[in-house]
């Protein structure tokens, strides 16, 4: 054994530059496939707020004119009208959920001061079931609430002190883009790495028009559509559900499939 380190010594001296490269190469080597791994564990691990990560499919729409009919095609997310008229009715799925993307609002608090930039998501009902975020005051919101269009907000922890310090968040109205939204409850950080669950604070997505909006005969609208499955085995009879609800959709339709 000792032969072969003083036999490794002396190579290391005789060709330095060699044996540098070779450890370097071997090392990023290394790093990079512990990276990748990484990166796919987050990804498909489920952690709090994010679980059922392999029971979930998400779901987008492509639209195009009807024989004879002229329009644009279209590859993008659901409509709000089409989600409540047809797809909340879907039996297969444990959960049917809506969200949009997250993008940057400003926050105020004008009394105080206060303003600052922040990562929002507009969530429905069923947002809050699919995933399980630790509320540390107050709740998530109702179906009569999305029901009735209420300008509604979660935050985080850290937006909540930030914006009310010590005091309590719920109860309390905060300004968002300058419109005023009431705080239900507050919720532990989320990771950036949480995928869909991730953001600073959640609005309930029909208390501002901007979420449901749709064009082209619904089939044209801001919102990802998340389809949780009890079990794996479901996502062929949720496919094959889903598609029959997309069929009747397009065949009530005069312009577009």
């Amino acid at each position: 054994m000792i032969l072969y380190f003083k036999q490794a010594w002396q190579i290391l001296k005789e060709n330095k530059l060699v044996i540098i490269i070779s450890i370097t190469g071997t090392a990023l080597a290394i790093a990079l496939v512990m990276v990748m791994f990484m990166i796919f564990q987050i990804r498909t691990d489920n952690y709090p707020p994010k679980t059922g990560s392999d029971q979930t499919l998400i779901a987008s729409v492509f639209s195009a004119p009807k024989e004879g009919m002229q329009g644009e095609r279209n590859n993008t997310a659901f409509p709000y009208p089409l989600v409540k008229q047809r797809v909340y009715d879907l039996k297969t799925p444990a959960v049917v959920s809506v969200f949009s993307n997250t993008e940057e609002n400003l926050f105020s608090i004008p009394t105080k001061n206060l303003y600052s930039n922040y990562h929002i998501r507009g969530t429905d009902v069923n947002f809050w079931k699919a995933h399980r975020f630790r509320f540390l005051e107050g709740r998530p919101f109702t179906m009569e609430e999305q029901d009735a269009g209420i300008p509604l907000v979660i935050l985080s922890r850290e937006v909540a002190q930030t914006l009310f310090g010590n005091e309590d968040a719920v109860g309390q109205t905060v300004e968002i883009n300058l419109e005023p939204y009431k705080v239900t409850g507050v919720v532990e950080n989320v990771t950036r790495a949480a995928s869909f669950a991730y953001a600073q604070a959640w609005v309930l997505l029909t208390g501002n028009p901007k979420y449901t909006f749709s064009k082209n005969e619904d089939t044209v609208g801001p919102l990802t559509l998340m389809l949780l499955a009890k079990n794996k085995k479901d996502f062929p009879a949720i496919r094959k559900e889903i598609e029959a609800v997309m069929k009747q959709h397009s065949d009530n339709n005069r312009q577009y499939n």
